[in-house]
C-alpha cells in the first residue's frame, strides 16, 4: 500500500538510502572520496533588501562567477556574488532526502483502497488464466526470449 500510494515502482532506486548506503552509492558512482566531494554545480544564495523582500531566490543553478546587481534603497548600486558550490555528495544527499517524503494513506480510506485494489487486480479469462488472482507467465531467462 505504501509503495502504491507513493508511486514507487522500484524499491531499489526510489526508496531512501541510509547514510552509509548513500556514501557507498556515491563511491561506486563517482569512483573515489575526492571525486565524491568535487563541485557538481553552483547555486545562488538568497539575496534580500533592507525590508526583507527577496530579490534573488536561493537554489538557482548558475556559473561560478555569477554576479547579481541591484539597486539599494539609498539609490546606490550593489553587486554581489551569491554563487556557492554544491558538491556531488550534497547533490545526491538532497535527492535522497526528497525520497524520505513518504505519503501515508489515512486509516479511514484503507478499506476502500483495498477493495478498489482487489477489483483492479483481478485477471480476466484468457489463455494464461488460472484463477481470479493468478495467471501463468513465462520466465524469459529460461525460455531465452
Amino acid at each position: 500500500m505504501i509503495l502504491v500510494t507513493n508511486n514507487i515502482t522500484s524499491i531499489r532506486n526510489q526508496w531512501p538510502l541510509s547514510n552509509n548506503e548513500l556514501y557507498q552509492y556515491c563511491l561506486e558512482k563517482y569512483g573515489s572520496d575526492l571525486a565524491v566531494m568535487q563541485t557538481k554545480h553552483f547555486e545562488t544564495q538568497e539575496v534580500k533588501d533592507n525590508f526583507g523582500r527577496i530579490l534573488l531566490k536561493k537554489g538557482l543553478i548558475v556559473d561560478e562567477n555569477f554576479k547579481f546587481t541591484y539597486s539599494k534603497d539609498d539609490n546606490t548600486i550593489e553587486t554581489v556574488n551569491p554563487a556557492k558550490s554544491v558538491s556531488r555528495y550534497t547533490y545526491e544527499q538532497r535527492i535522497n532526502e526528497d525520497k524520505r517524503k513518504i505519503r501515508v494513506l489515512k486509516p479511514g480510506l484503507l478499506s476502500a483502497f483495498i477493495t478498489d485494489f482487489r477489483n483492479i487486480m483481478k485477471y480476466d479469462k484468457s489463455s494464461s488464466f488460472i484463477n481470479k488472482s493468478l495467471i501463468s507467465s513465462y520466465n524469459p531467462r529460461e525460455s531465452g526470449v
